[in-house]
């Protein structure tokens, strides 16, 4: 039978690669060749979707280790470092839309806003609700001089989360109070 942990991760991850690729397993061994089969497919097309060489679970490791790097880097004083650390994990996974946005940030500290601006619509382009990555790229277009797009952007933010005080800061130093 499937087990109770693979059950609760394809709940709460559908197109999660190792779930999927876990419940093929419990279904070839229940001699269900025909779900099995299907739950092996979504799972190769899972693991396709994150992008990069690496199979899931493993790229998924490689990753986040890269990016904790990224974060040791920052720490140190050294966001040029965190930058290559950051590009590394996403040519692993280029979905992971928190890694992208700590690239965003570093790039923003090194002096980079428009390269940061790249990254932080990249993210709005898969999650238009990420109201950090929505602020951020606020800061990025005011520092290109470019404070239409910015207070576009904290307006924006503000209306999608009313609670977060970063937006109307920011739109009040725009407008001078």
């Amino acid at each position: 039978p499937v087990s109770r942990s693979t059950a609760t991760a394809l709940r709460l991850a559908p197109g999660d690669a190792e779930a999927l690729y876990q419940h093929g397993e419990a279904l070839f061994h229940l001699e269900r060749f025909d779900e099995a089969r299907e739950a092996f497919t979504r799972a190769a097309a899972a693991d396709q979707k994150w992008g990069g060489e690496v199979p899931s679970e493993l790229g998924n490791r490689l990753a986040l280790a890269h990016a904790r790097l990224g974060d040791l880097y920052v720490e140190a004083g050294k966001p040029a470092r965190a930058v290559g650390e950051y590009e590394e994990a996403l040519l692993l996974r280029p979905m992971f839309l928190d890694i992208r946005s700590r690239l965003a940030e570093a790039l923003l500290e090194i002096g980079d806003p428009g390269r940061a601006g790249e990254e932080l619509e990249k993210i709005l382009e898969s999650n238009p609700t990420f109201v950090s990555a929505r602020v951020r790229l606020g800061v990025a277009l005011q520092r290109l001089g470019d404070l239409e797009g910015a207070a576009r952007e904290w307006t924006m933010a503000a209306e999608q989360d009313p609670g977060d005080t970063r937006a109307r800061a920011y739109l009040a130093t725009l407008n001078g109070d």
